[in-house]
């Protein structure tokens, strides 16, 4: 019972040494610029809009197909500069930056479930540089 414990244990080590489980996720917090905030999951323009859900044309790939990202209650929205973002608002064809709840699509769920959503407006002078990232922005 023991030896099983201390495998267990030994496995989480071993992969934190190496760097492969235990890096720090940080998520942007509205108004506040975090030192080592992650880059998005996800970014593109928003396809479709339902109670739950947003569909997003990721911007990585031109032939990447739509992503489904659930938008639940515990979902923060804001825009880049802090102000708060009631889910009503999301519209399609702006551009979002999005978080997952896990910095792995895998382990953010079916479909992923977004822990942040950032979105910009229609005005072009609120759209992201290209390269740009939350904390990154030099203007």
């Amino acid at each position: 019972m023991t030896s099983r414990y201390v495998g267990r244990f030994g496995v989480l080590a071993g992969t934190c040494l190496l760097g492969l489980g235990c890096a720090r996720y940080v998520l942007p917090a509205g108004d506040v610029c975090l030192p080592g905030t992650a880059p998005p999951s996800i970014e593109g323009r928003i396809l479709a809009v339902t109670s739950a859900t947003i569909s997003i044309k990721p911007n990585a790939e031109v032939e990447a197909a739509p992503v489904i990202v659930a938008v639940q209650n515990e979902t923060q929205l804001f825009t880049a500069f802090g102000g708060y973002v009631d889910r009503e608002e999301l519209r399609v064809g702006q551009y979002v930056w999005v978080w997952y709840v896990s910095r792995s699509p895998i382990w953010a769920g079916n479909p992923p479930r977004a822990a942040v959503v950032i979105p910009y407006w229609g005005d072009p002078a609120d759209q992201p540089s290209p390269g740009d990232r939350p904390c990154a922005d030099d203007r």
